[in-house]
């Protein structure tokens, strides 16, 4: 029978699940908690120096991140987690995070081989960097960040959200409306994105946009050296 612990409170020592269940643990003041090898993380909470790892096999579902606190997502997977501010969800090699929502001054990096999929941009910035991230929600003054070889794909950009592709970043399929912003800079390429009313689409010297699609009220300025 696996083994389950309930509302530890993790301080400056480490918890490692491996193969069990995890509920509602707070992790904080460089606390650690590792997850493996079919182990299950429920509801952390972590902040203030906190560190969950989910490595591979290991499952997070539903943790809230801030103040400080950190999840890494290298191999395993996480789901449902809430960054508020202070808090950083870094996503690399083989890591999975789904439905995450990102709230103001939260921060969630995906680098190489890390994938995102159906994050919620609502005031905080998703970085992509080497990573893939799929069906981002980009609103109120959230950002979402695309170079380096990483791609975004069908990211909806409204309500003063904003995405700025540069530096060999790839946007392909994004839908930009009410008063959705998004900004090709050197080196960015996005293609078939469409822009209906009150989306802007910005293409400066060294960015390219291909077979984008402007409907009515929608906006693709053009400056000198970009190319669309």
């Amino acid at each position: 029978t696996s083994g389950i612990a309930s509302g530890a409170t993790v301080i400056g020592g480490t918890q490692n699940v491996s193969g069990g269940t995890a509920s509602s643990a707070t992790i904080s003041s460089g606390g650690i908690q590792n997850i493996s090898s079919g182990g299950l993380a429920r509801l952390a909470i972590i902040g203030e120096s906190g560190t969950q790892n989910i490595f591979t096999s290991g499952i997070a579902s539903g943790a809230s991140i801030s103040m400080g606190g950190i999840q890494n997502v290298s191999g395993g997977s996480a789901s449902l987690t809430l960054i508020s501010s202070g808090g950083i969800q870094n996503i690399s090699s083989g890591g999975l995070a789904t439905g995450t929502t990102i709230s103001s001054g939260g921060n969630a990096l995906v680098f190489a081989s890390g994938i995102t999929s159906n994050a919620t941009l609502v005031g905080g910035t998703q970085t992509i960097s080497g990573g893939i991230a799929q069906g981002t929600t980009v609103s109120n003054g959230g950002i979402a960040n695309i170079s380096s070889g990483g791609i975004a794909r069908a990211t909806t950009i409204s309500s003063g959200g904003i995405e700025n592709i540069f530096l060999s970043g790839i946007a392909s399929g994004a839908i930009i409306r009410n008063s959705g912003i998004q900004n090709i800079s050197s080196g960015g390429l996005a293609s078939a994105t469409a822009i209906s009313s009150g989306g802007i689409e910005n293409i400066s010297s060294g960015g390219i946009a291909i077979s984008t699609t402007v409907s009515n009220g929608g906006i693709a300025n053009i400056s000198s050296g970009g190319i669309a």
